[in-house]
């Protein structure tokens, strides 16, 4: 899986090459007049039929092979939306434009099994389907569900992140299938947010002594937080690439991150765990009350589709509790709705299936969830749920 990274800026669609990069390779964007009925600008991005040049000595031959010999099908991920700054680019054999994204359960307060609606709002408005991945399979049947999505999330939530738990053995098993999988040339993205973002970090690192604990803890309840770009979020973060310059301006100076932890990852920790900091690579901090920095943005290294984000970005979407402080002004809307796009657009490039379109209908979380209440008022105004705990829920 090629994985070309930087920003490219898009030429008018009447020239022949379309990308600023044919445009470098070529010397023209008048490359040849046989390539612009192989170009073809969607809203999920540009789709190319043949692939990108490898440089500029390569013959366009090479890149755009004769009628009849067949073409693949290159995704430009639209990591700023429709605009005319794209972030990465990458190489997909095969397109799914009706992707399923697994959604890890966790145990809550009033079910034995849950996922907030939140979650789940905020994949389906980037354009996927949504399943739950209940961490109570056992290891044949967990198998099975991975083998049928596209991508996956770890929410956030509360859950002990110690093997030998239930909770963390399930998500370690989807963790190292996951990356085995890109290793074979699968394309597997993972998102992971806020206890998802430290179930990543620790898995990565393989101790959570030497990540959570070795942290300290922090005061960051229904905290909105503005992050701090390291050097790297500057110069080649893949999912920051593509935001409009005002929007990655306002994530750095105003407090429209939604953060709701007690623990986090100091970055001196981060810095000095080998074994974590070979796999991620910090983009972002933030601070808690006390001003006590902790890390907010990761992304794996060697262009592997793994990003995690401590704070909430489907809470300033969908969550409306008068009582929390959830950012829900227009830029906010816009960087939180960006983070899903991209995430949804990687497992675009996946192609995994379990049974045909109306198998996939039954496993949706619609269909299975034992309850669906909607309490609006309340921290999450949804949740789908399994074992009620409370039978006053309803």
């Amino acid at each position: 899986m090629k994985v070309l990274k930087g920003s490219l800026a898009l030429l008018p669609l009447a020239a022949s090459c379309s990308l600023s990069y044919c445009q470098e390779v070529y010397g023209s964007a008048d490359a040849a007049d046989a390539t612009a009925s192989n170009v073809m600008r969607t809203s999920t991005g540009l789709r190319l039929r043949g692939r990108l040049p490898a440089s500029k000595e390569e013959p366009e031959e090479a890149m755009y092979p004769a009628e009849g010999r067949g073409f693949d099908e290159i995704l430009m991920i639209p990591a700023g939306g429709l605009g005319d700054v794209w972030g990465d680019v990458v190489e997909c054999k095969e397109i799914n434009d009706r992707p399923i994204i697994g959604v890890l359960t966790q145990r809550g307060e009033n079910f034995e099994e849950y996922i907030a609606g939140s979650y789940v709002k905020w994949l389906e408005a980037a354009g996927a389907r949504v399943v739950p991945i209940r961490f109570t399979l056992s290891e044949k049947e967990l198998k099975k569900a991975f083998d049928g999505i596209n991508g996956l999330l770890f929410p956030g939530g509360a859950a002990d992140l110690e093997p030998g738990q239930t909770f963390f053995d399930a998500s370690e098993k989807l963790f190292n299938w996951a990356v085995t999988a890109n290793a074979g040339g699968s394309h597997f993205p993972i998102w992971g947010t806020c206890l998802g973002f430290e179930q990543l970090n620790i898995l990565a690192a393989g101790s959570n002594k030497t990540v959570l604990e070795a942290s300290g803890e922090f005061t960051a309840h229904d905290d909105p937080r503005p992050v701090k770009l390291t050097k790297a979020g500057v110069a080649r973060s893949r999912i920051l690439s593509g935001l409009r310059p005002q929007v990655k301006d306002a994530l750095q100076r105003e407090n429209i991150t939604y953060n709701s932890h007690g623990q986090g990852i100091r970055q001196d920790v981060f810095d000095t765990n080998k074994q974590l900091s070979d796999f991620f690579e910090i983009m972002g901090t933030s601070v808690d009350l006390y001003g006590r920095e902790y890390v907010a943005i990761v992304e794996a290294k060697d262009d592997l589709p793994i990003f995690g984000v401590q704070f909430h970005p489907e809470k300033s979407i969908f969550e409306w509790d008068a009582t929390k402080h959830f950012p829900h002004s227009s830029v906010a809307i816009e960087l939180h709705s960006h983070f899903a796009t991209y995430f949804v657009n990687h497992a675009r490039c996946n192609g995994n299936r379990n049974g045909d379109f109306q198998e996939e209908q039954k496993r949706l979380i619609q269909v299975v969830a034992e309850k669906h209440v909607v309490q609006p008022e309340s921290y999450f105004a949804e949740i789908y749920g399994w074992g009620s705990i409370n039978e006053t829920i309803h």
